[in-house]
């Protein structure tokens, strides 16, 4: 029995050694692969303005106004846009300043106070009875209801530059948690598929920037990716669209544009979830996001190998909003919280972050040393 059991042992052992040694070179391939595609990026060479490809790509650009990125960035121009000569109406200037972004608004605001002196008495006293809490000024609020659901997605950096083939389709799933302190979102973009969660409530208007974390799986090999680089900023828009932007490890900072499902493709009406739905699918998600860490990580890489490293763990409640969880040590900088798109960045990265991914124990700003 000892020498069958000494044989079976040296064809496991055998078997692992071919196992790794596959492994080794898929890992190595990835590797050449993505040096080369580095090399390729760093390489290129600015087109100039005769280009025959730069032609090629305004005509292409004039021809996607139909995409879902042509839509939403047509609808982005228009917040402001009129044409020239022309005097805005009472109704249709009040449309135009509710369809500002906070920081549009911010800029507006600077401005006025800067041109024109009498404003500045007025801006005073509102400013001082917000610090107090009795503010004048009101807005219409924005039902949720009316931008969550699920969104078709598009993200061209990801078709264009880094030259990954994805046959599927690109989603976004978005619902409020159940007391609305915090977005949760289902997404899957080829490359990278994941949960994401905002760092703060339910917004109440359109055209508002909100600041998403997110834990998912990059494409291939499913590896689990954590790290405090990965963000997302997010704007829903009249219309049923949004427009926003991702950080990846592997792929960098790309932008993303959304449009609501309300029809199947063969123009059926699609059944909104119910809230008990929607409860079920975040309550998922939550599951989905704290089964991603390091421990887990690491039992993952174990078991890839043909090993076994222990139980999973899941994270408790991190900031939840229905249980005592994970608070953070600091603050996040939310002028620095994103790092530029590649578009913008011509293939340097000059952008900034206030995240530090070399901290391998402290992702999203709480310690792995409890596990």
């Amino acid at each position: 029995m000892k020498t069958e059991w000494e044989a079976l042992n040296v064809k496991y052992e055998e078997r692992q050694q071919e196992l790794r040694e596959i492994q080794t070179q898929r890992d190595e391939e990835a590797t050449r692969a993505r040096i080369r595609w580095e090399e390729e990026r760093l390489l290129e060479v600015p087109k100039s303005k005769s280009s025959p490809k730069k032609t090629e790509k305004v005509a292409s650009k004039q021809s996607s106004a139909n995409t879902i990125q042509g839509k939403v960035e047509n609808i982005v121009a228009q917040r402001l846009t009129l044409p020239k000569g022309s005097k805005l109406t009472k109704i249709s200037r009040k449309t135009q300043i509710a369809s500002l972004s906070a920081d549009q608004a911010r800029t507006l605001l600077i401005s006025l106070w800067e041109r024109m002196p009498a404003v500045e008495n007025v801006l005073d006293a509102e400013l001082c009875a917000m610090k107090a809490g009795s503010s004048k000024v009101t807005d219409s609020t924005v039902d949720p209801s009316t931008w969550t659901g699920m969104y078709d997605v598009e993200a061209p950096m990801i078709v264009s530059e880094q030259d990954y083939h994805w046959s599927g389709v690109s989603t976004l799933e978005i619902y409020p948690s159940s007391t609305s302190a915090h977005l949760w979102a289902s997404f899957e973009f080829g490359v990278l598929k994941g949960v994401m969660r905002s760092l703060h409530p339910v917004p109440k208007y359109l055209n508002s920037e909100i600041f998403f974390e997110y834990r998912g799986y990059e494409a291939g090999e499913d590896t689990m990716t954590f790290s405090d680089d990965n963000r997302a900023i997010v704007t829903f828009l009249p219309g049923g669209f949004f427009e926003g932007k991702i950080n990846t490890e592997c792929f960098g900072t790309f932008r993303i544009y959304g449009a609501l499902k309300v029809q199947t493709p063969d123009g059926k009406p699609i059944k909104r979830k119910s809230l008990a739905q929607q409860k079920q699918s975040v309550k998922s998600w939550k599951a989905d996001f704290r089964s991603i860490n390091y421990r887990n990580y690491e039992i993952a890489g174990k078991a890839r190998w043909g090993g076994w490293g222990g139980d999973t763990q899941d994270d408790k409640a991190f900031e939840s909003d229905t249980t005592d969880g994970h608070k953070k040590h600091e603050e996040i900088d939310l002028n620095k919280f994103m790092k530029k798109p590649m578009d913008d960045l011509n293939g340097e990265d000059g952008s900034e972050s206030d995240s530090n991914s070399e901290d391998q124990d402290r992702q999203f700003g709480y310690d792995f040393s409890g596990f």
